[in-house]
């Protein structure tokens, strides 16, 4: 997990410096061919970045971060197209933060649609905030699943899955919002929006599911496939290839992700590719049923939105579940995710024990500043004669002190009750930070005084040992 943790970090740095020199070229190369041969030699960085991490979170995670999202908004920003190119006056910092996370910014609303919203935003927040609360804790469920598989029927164990993707996408989702929020103040757009009250598959994938990768493929691939096929078939039937293309891309990018993390004799023979080339099919049929009806045979909600999330799922049991099934995916991120947890918890009882022994001067510090104004407005100093005893004017608890890390183990020691001493002319603080080194001091002689007494001791006892054996032998 160590090494798993070095790896991502070079990678961050990669990429950090990466969408800096994106930046730059901006800056100085004007869009066009020439922007886009500055460009290319980074998206073949970002398609190799990925191969460098093993685990299922950190290799997934940043294949679809860069090499998909990120490397699909910088042949866009090539043209002057995407989010990148949105805002001209946009900053290093906004730049690299749109450029390697999944979320597109929103417009900043309009002062008049700001105070509409303004007195429905608190009930609107509480309710977003109980969904991700009631997500997190799903998922916190759900990610049990893998352990207990074998006592679980299989198609329920696939429904779990299908809900356990979505709520670990939901969750990491919004993670990166939040500290895109915190870092940097801006408001994001969420990346779904409850795709579980979806009422067709237009709604589905063009409203609901994975709205960032809806907001990349439509300008990266849709609209210039449309345009493209507009000169040669006519506006009428371009809607066919630009659809076909847009799954087909969305497909191979699936199988890229798939391939960063998957033995070579474990990849799926284009199964996910062949999910999304059956959803595009049935999007556009489902659009031409649409025209040639129109409103004369409508199916109501309730009977449309359980057919459409049934296919959905039927569908992905079939095609899409089994590649990640046949890599054991969910497996590998329950056991990476159960070692991470352990890792961490090692690693920050490590950083508390190297940390205590700061922790107890600062503590000490601040106490002793408090009572230092504390004693000065009570007056209980004169005018030029000061204490340098911390416990004349601060009532420290000297019963025992906080345990310190000294070579590897633990001591506790007793407050040195030494006698005050009076001087005159001299700064009340600079004689508490005195007084607090000669504690100090203190503490380290007590430890070697301890060492040295756990050695005479030990050689005591092996003399007696000693002197034992020969009493014996001499009998």
């Amino acid at each position: 997990m160590a090494n798993e943790i070095a790896n991502f970090i070079k990678v961050s740095f990669s990429v950090l410096a990466s969408t800096c020199y994106c930046y730059a070229v901006g800056r100085i190369v004007p869009k066009g061919t020439a922007r886009l041969l500055c460009l290319l030699p980074i998206v073949g960085l970002f398609l190799y970045l990925p191969l460098h991490l093993h685990t299922i979170y950190l290799s997934g995670l940043t294949a679809f971060f860069i090499a998909w999202l990120a490397n699909f908004k910088i042949l866009l920003f090539a043209f002057g197209e995407g989010p990148l190119s949105s805002d001209p006056s946009i900053s290093l910092a906004s730049f690299v933060f749109v450029a390697c996370f999944p979320i597109r910014i929103q417009q900043k609303p309009s002062p008049r649609s700001r105070d509409s919203h303004l007195q429905d935003k608190e009930p609107k927040d509480g309710r977003k905030h109980m969904k991700y609360a009631i997500k997190v804790l799903l998922f916190a469920i759900l990610a049990n699943v893998p352990g207990y598989r074998e006592y679980i029927h299989p198609q329920i164990v696939s429904f779990l899955y299908f809900l356990l993707l979505y709520v670990e996408l939901e969750t990491l989702f919004g993670v990166a919002a939040v500290a895109a929020r915190v870092l940097i103040g801006l408001e994001l757009e969420p990346p779904f929006n409850e795709p579980y009250l979806s009422t067709s598959l237009q709604d589905f994938w063009g409203r609901r599911w994975n709205l960032i990768v809806s907001s990349i493929l439509r300008p990266a691939v849709y609209k210039p496939t449309r345009n493209l096929a507009s000169r040669v078939v006519g506006r009428k039937w371009a809607l066919i290839p630009a659809f076909m293309g847009t799954f087909l891309v969305s497909g191979l990018m699936h199988e890229l992700i798939l391939f960063y993390y998957v033995e070579c004799d474990q990849r799926s023979p284009w199964e996910v590719t062949c999910f999304f080339l059956l959803h595009g099919v049935c999007l556009l049929t489902e659009i031409a049923l649409k025209k040639r009806f129109g409103g004369r045979w409508q199916l109501p909600r309730l009977v449309t939105g359980p057919l459409t999330i049934g296919f959905v799922l039927f569908t992905g049991f079939q095609l899409f579940l089994p590649s990640l099934d046949r890599c054991k995916a969910f497996e590998k991120a329950y056991v990476e995710l159960a070692a991470l947890m352990a890792f961490l918890g090692k690693e920050s009882q490590r950083l508390a024990d190297y940390l205590n022994p700061l922790r107890v001067v600062i503590e000490e510090i601040s106490a002793g500043v408090r009572g230092l104004k504390a004693g000065m407005r009570e007056k209980r100093f004169g005018k030029k004669v000061r204490s340098t005893l911390v416990q004349d004017w601060l009532p420290i608890p000297h019963e025992d002190l906080t345990r310190l890390r000294r070579g590897g183990k633990f001591y506790c020691w007793r407050w040195a009750q030494t006698k005050g001493v009076k001087r005159k002319g001299a700064s009340s603080f600079r004689l508490a930070v005195k007084e607090l080194y000669g504690h100090w001091k203190h503490l380290s002689s007590l430890a070697a005084g301890d060492r040295r007494m756990q050695q005479t001791d030990n050689f005591e006892a092996d003399g007696t040992h000693i002197d034992s054996l020969s009493a014996q032998g001499s009998n």
